[in-house]
C-alpha cells in the first residue's frame, strides 16, 4: 500500500506597476483543507484550496504500475500518529 500525505504551499501574488503584492497564502494537505481571506473582484472573500483526489489517485496508480511485480510498498505513520489494530476474521466454508 502506498500512501500520500502530501503538503501544500500556495502564494498567489499580483504584480501592479514595478512591485509584486501578495494576495493570499495557503498551506493545505491531502488531508485537510485550509481556508484564508482574499481579495477577489475587491471584497474579501473566504477562499478554500484543498488537494486534488484525482491528481494524488493519478499519482497513485502510476507509481503502483512501476512496482516491480509481487512488491508492496508501505509507508509508515507519523511517530504521533495512532493507529488502531486491525483483524481479519476467518471465514468458515
Amino acid at each position: 500500500m502506498v500512501q500520500v500525505n502530501s503538503e501544500y504551499f500556495l502564494t498567489v501574488t499580483k504584480r501592479i506597476g514595478d512591485k509584486t503584492h501578495k494576495l493570499g497564502e495557503w498551506h493545505f494537505s491531502s488531508r485537510e483543507p485550509d481556508t484564508q481571506t482574499a481579495d477577489v473582484s475587491y471584497k474579501p472573500t473566504q477562499v478554500t484550496c484543498q488537494s486534488s483526489n484525482k491528481l494524488e489517485n493519478d499519482f497513485l496508480t502510476e507509481v503502483g504500475a512501476r512496482l516491480p511485480a509481487g512488491n508492496v510498498g508501505t509507508s509508515q505513520p507519523a511517530p504521533d500518529s495512532v493507529i488502531a489494530p486491525v483483524t481479519k476474521k476467518k471465514s468458515r466454508k
